[in-house]
């Protein structure tokens, strides 16, 4: 079963349809001619709904927050981001700004998510690819060359101190780290 789909017109075409049947107009006709639900305008108009500007979802995050979550998730190639690191990356920007917390058990949950995606076409889930032979081939040189690259941006962008930062030394000596895990659908730039 389809869900409906839900707020299909503008909030303009609406505040025009209203002003419309309060100039005489009949709703059906208003309906047609500004592609408004007629239910909708019913309830409006018998005072069932508020005549107030619809509000759509929670706003939780600033439009600037999005924007630099959304540039967050298009860096992450290599190493993408899954739907969880997203999740309970808003969940702490809201806990450590002491936001009021509209999500229930506290943390943004599947709706939030596909609704992210939904306002950033420029992202998708996808699933991830494993490393091909040609591409595991590692030399020296190519790390090098890695490294001198990640230096070069770190400077670029003033932060090479993390380079020096103790808390960002991991030892994978006897957990080692799975290069080619079969993590499930990941967040990458749409089309990459």
């Amino acid at each position: 079963m389809s869900k409906r789909p839900i707020h299909q017109y503008k909030e303009e075409q609406l505040s025009q349809a209203m002003a419309a049947i309060r100039n005489g107009m009949k709703i059906r006709e208003a309906s047609r001619d500004f592609g408004v639900p007629r239910g909708t305008l019913q309830d409006r108009l018998h005072l069932r709904v508020p005549d107030l500007p619809r509000k759509m979802g929670h706003s939780v995050l600033t439009k600037t927050e999005e924007t630099v979550l959304k540039d967050w998730c298009m860096l992450w190639c290599g190493f993408p981001l899954k739907c969880d690191d997203l999740l309970n990356t808003v969940h702490n920007i809201i806990s450590e700004d002491n936001r009021p917390n509209p999500f229930v058990n506290i943390r943004p949950g599947k709706k939030w998510y596909q609704s992210f995606l939904r306002r950033n076409p420029e992202l998708s889930e996808r699933t991830p690819e494993n490393i091909s032979n040609g591409r595991a081939a590692v030399t020296e040189e190519g790390i090098r060359k890695w490294f001198a690259e990640l230096v070069k941006h770190l400077e670029d962008i003033n932060a090479s101190n993390i380079l020096t930062d103790p808390d960002r030394i991991f030892n994978g000596d006897e957990n080692s780290f799975h290069m080619c895990p079969k993590t499930g659908k990941v967040i990458a730039p749409r089309g990459y």
